[in-house]
């Protein structure tokens, strides 16, 4: 990876992008008083949808979770899932499947029937990410799904071997530029959000560091405190505990200030304060043609699950942060998310391996 030449990737462009994604991610309940309005126009002209709505739902909804089951996207989907089934009236069941770096899993939704009892669950990595990385992606992002609700985005932290002589983001960017090549940071896997992200801040610090991709998040930690790898890229909630027992330094949280539950992380903008970090977000997706008012039902139990005081307890402790708003909004959010990932991708040359 070479260093970045100011404006040679389109860098103002993208920066740009990520702000105007984070002005534009709501929270949801403003949001709610106002879709009424649509809702009860399109019921009165489609009376047959209608009442099949109204009966609606009579049996479980399958939650599928393209990963496997202990990682952040599944404790959120069991979060949000047990507070929407109560809502619904009916249970909401967690179905993992995984494999291909979600694809699998996301396959799964697209091809399940629009009635609203099967929806999922999903990321940057098996969606924007993957639409930029892989033209035969068995699936159109914007063609083959119903978008109900963003739920929230996590904050990476940047590790540090304590091998590594440095304490600050300042410091590993003076010691990188001092030792070109020579440190490597590793990722979940080529085209996850963390490599994504990675790519991101290295060209943002002008530096040439090595990336090495791991085949989930688990070795790459175990690595980075073995010190065969100068830093990685993990979820702040995840790298907690090591954090806590002094096991791996972090440099700092991927955001603009610093999360109340790690307060001596500093935000990585402290010293690097033109870097925009992107949101990585998770949220719910049907396959295409789901009912309008089912979609609406679905995203109103969504985000009154985001909102109970249970489900607030675990996102702050787990260092989530709440996005919510409309479908509407979701979309929209999705489709800026794809032109920073899409020129990401192309200007860092990533290749699915």
């Amino acid at each position: 990876m070479k260093p970045m030449r100011n404006g040679r990737y389109g860098e103002e462009r993208i920066a740009a992008l990520l702000r105007q994604i984070k002005a534009d991610a709501p929270m949801a309940e403003a949001f709610w008083q106002l879709s009424w309005i649509p809702v009860i126009a399109l019921a009165l002209s489609w009376f047959p949808v209608n009442a099949y709505s109204q009966t609606y739902p009579s049996k479980p909804v399958r939650l599928i979770v393209p990963f496997s089951t202990g990682g952040s996207i599944d404790l959120l989907a069991r979060l949000v899932g047990r507070k929407m089934d109560e809502g619904l009236g009916v249970p909401v069941v967690v179905d993992n499947r995984t494999g291909a770096g979600g694809v699998i899993g996301v396959k799964g939704i697209a091809d399940a029937t629009p009635d609203g009892y099967t929806i999922g669950i999903v990321s940057p990595g098996p969606t924007t990410i993957a639409t930029a990385l892989n033209p035969r992606l068995p699936y159109s992002l914007f063609k083959d799904f119903t978008f109900v609700a963003a739920l929230a985005s996590y904050v990476p932290a940047v590790l540090v071997s304590p091998q590594v002589p440095v304490k600050s983001v300042k410091e590993l960017i003076a010691y990188a530029r001092a030792n070109p090549g020579k440190l490597t940071y590793g990722s979940a896997g080529t085209g996850s959000s963390v490599h994504i992200m990675g790519e991101l801040f290295v060209r943002a610090a002008g530096i040439d560091i090595v990336h090495v991709p791991y085949k989930g998040g688990g070795p790459m930690i175990q690595d980075v405190l073995g010190g065969h790898i100068s830093l990685g890229m993990t979820s702040l909630a995840a790298a907690g505990p090591l954090i806590k027992a002094g096991k791996v330094r972090a440099l700092a949280a991927m955001d603009h200030e610093r999360y109340k539950t790690f307060p001596d992380v500093p935000a990585v903008t402290e010293d690097l304060p033109k870097f925009e970090p992107p949101i990585i977000w998770y949220g719910l997706l049907g396959p295409r043609g789901i009912p309008t008012q089912i979609t609406d039902r679905l995203n109103r139990e969504a985000i009154k699950a985001l909102g109970a005081a249970e489900v607030q307890r675990e996102i702050v402790s787990g260092a989530y942060k709440v996005i919510g708003g409309s479908s509407r909004d979701f979309q929209e959010l999705l489709k800026k998310d794809a032109i920073v990932m899409g020129d990401v991708v192309r200007a860092a040359r990533i290749k699915l391996e």
